[in-house]
């Protein structure tokens, strides 16, 4: 179920925020057309990880969440004309506090 989508704060945005089944999910969108730099999923590089973090611990900074959280990327491919989504669940996570 879809919370919340394109979430901007000063540190970064988040495009979805929504839940699956009492766990917290903070969703990363991305779409190219080309793979030649390794396609949509490879597109979500450590800086652009690090900055839906910081913009994921604003959100939680106010609302502390009441179940597991994890980080999802939608990679929307587009070969000739068509997309092909993939939905990777846990695609990374945030380090420990103080980590």
């Amino acid at each position: 179920m879809i919370d919340r989508t394109n979430v901007r704060y000063p540190v970064g945005e988040i495009d979805i925020i929504a839940r699956e089944r009492g766990t917290l999910c903070f969703i990363e969108v991305r779409s190219v057309t080309s793979g030649v730099f390794g396609g949509a999923a490879a597109s979500v590089t450590p800086e652009k990880q690090r900055r839906i973090i910081r913009a994921a611990q604003w959100y939680l900074s106010r609302r502390p969440p009441a179940g597991p959280v994890r980080f999802d990327v939608v990679a929307v491919d587009w070969i000739g004309g068509r997309a092909n989504l993939e939905l990777i669940r846990g695609a990374f996570e945030a380090p420990a506090p103080g980590g």
